[in-house]
């Protein structure tokens, strides 16, 4: 679903903490909301190509908008890039109120002028994945499964919608001046995981000893800034394991699906030695067969 919610005043507008408390925690559905007189939209929900339109219809309507509130998991690409080359262009503010997952923190959060994130609030990323139709069917791959799998003749169009995905990307990233260095690292450990699994689709295989299925890494200020991102100003981040756990339940989202810490520790999940790897997968199979 994706509504243009349109309101006549400020202080009517649902805020996404209200949302997460009235309606639904699990945003499934795309919401746009425009306040009158306010010189902020929020997006709520899933980025999709009517939220970006949406989006940029109404920024362009009132030259006094100058800020984007956001709660979401992320979304499709192309509309996560559309919005954020109109954020950057306009030199928005973002203020993250929740969940900024995803599409919403490669994109979004990196293209804005300044950044706030709330309390009770995340910013994490995680490997790209692509959608193409197989006949009528929608297939969900990986980043490293799509450039093996388009490189057949019969997925030429598919391997041609990837390149420009993949060249407008990067493009994005040079004029912003953002590296790709934690990027790298989630594939790492992506790649891990697939030597050990046999997949780096992480919902494929979701228990292995040594291997926690976490499917997001949840970046604080330093790391951010630390990859180039700049103008970051107020930044929450949980402190303790307890405000963890409360954060996550809060926005819903199960107990390990963020990975909160160095680079070096999330390159180091689902790595063993060789001979242990034998045996791992020896157990994967009588596991997963029974």
């Amino acid at each position: 679903m994706s509504t243009l919610w349109p309101l006549p005043g400020a202080a009517q507008a649902p805020t996404p903490a209200h949302i997460r408390e009235t309606v639904a925690k699990n945003l499934s559905f795309s919401l746009t909301v425009l306040s009158a007189g306010a010189r902020h939209v929020t997006l709520i929900g899933t980025i999709d190509d009517a939220m970006a339109e949406q989006f940029k219809a109404a920024v362009a309507a009132d030259s006094h908008v100058d800020t984007v509130v956001v709660d979401s998991y992320g979304g499709n690409i192309a509309s996560a890039l559309d919005i954020a080359d109109v954020i950057r262009k306009r030199n928005m503010h973002i203020v993250v109120d929740g969940r900024c997952l995803s599409a919403c923190a490669s994109y979004l959060f990196s293209a804005a002028a300044t950044k706030t994130v709330l309390p009770g609030s995340v910013v994490a990323i995680h490997g790209l994945t692509f959608n193409y139709l197989d006949g009528a069917k929608v297939v969900h791959v990986t980043e490293s499964q799509a450039g093996e799998l388009f490189r057949t003749s019969t997925m030429a169009g598919n391997r041609e919608f990837f390149d420009r995905q993949m060249a407008r990307q990067n493009e994005f990233y040079r004029q912003l001046g953002v590296r790709g260095d934690l990027r790298d690292t989630f594939a790492r450990y992506l790649a891990h995981r697939k030597q050990l699994l046999g997949t780096d689709m992480i919902t494929a295989q979701q228990h292995a000893p040594g291997c926690p299925p976490a499917q997001m890494w949840a970046l604080d200020k330093a790391q951010l800034e630390a990859s180039g991102v700049r103008g970051i100003g107020a930044f929450w981040t949980p402190s303790s394991d307890e405000q963890k756990a409360q954060l996550l339940r809060d926005l819903g989202l199960p107990a390990d699906f963020l990975y909160y810490g160095p680079a070096a520790g999330l390159e180091q999940l689902c790595t063993l030695p060789p001979g242990r790897i034998a045996a791992m997968k020896q157990w994967l199979a009588r596991t997963f067969t029974r």
